[in-house]
């Protein structure tokens, strides 16, 4: 979060279910919602890829068509936007 590479991550707890290595399995894990700007995206991709333990983690992107102004503004603000 120093490197502000996002604004803020939501940290939630799922159960999976998922195939891997021709076997359905089952995990718990979490789900982070980062919510950041798309010019920082591959930065992003990088740091959370050298971080992970898994060997192909869960990395993608939705992209915002609308929202809050004041919301995306703050997004903007948060992550060094000029």
């Amino acid at each position: 979060m120093k490197d502000r590479l996002a604004a803020c991550v939501n940290i939630l707890p799922i159960t999976s279910f998922f195939w891997w290595k021709d076997k359905i399995r089952v995990g718990l894990e979490v789900l982070l919602v980062i919510k950041t700007r798309r010019k920082l995206f591959v930065q992003l991709r990088q740091r959370i890829s050298s971080l992970s333990s898994y060997e192909v983690p869960e990395i993608v992107s939705v992209k915002i068509d609308d929202g809050l102004s004041s919301y995306l503004k703050w997004i903007d603000k948060e992550t060094g936007a000029q």
